[in-house]
């Protein structure tokens, strides 16, 4: 993807489910998402569907 004479590349980090539910747990905090669903999994899965788009466009996808 090129911008204004640059090339652009767009590097999208993701982990499992189950790692991240595990990392949430370990910091205790909530998912920026938390207060519209009732639990961390559900967090997480709309949190996938609202970056979809982004890591579709991605050059690299690093599991973390």
């Amino acid at each position: 993807m090129t911008c204004l004479g640059y090339e652009l590349r767009i590097i999208f980090l993701d982990a499992g489910d189950e790692m991240l539910i595990c990392r949430y747990k370990e910091t205790r905090r909530q998912h920026p998402l938390f207060l519209k669903t009732k639990s961390i999994e559900e967090s997480i899965q709309d949190e996938r569907e609202l970056l979809l788009k982004l890591k579709s466009m991605s050059n690299h996808i690093i599991d973390t």
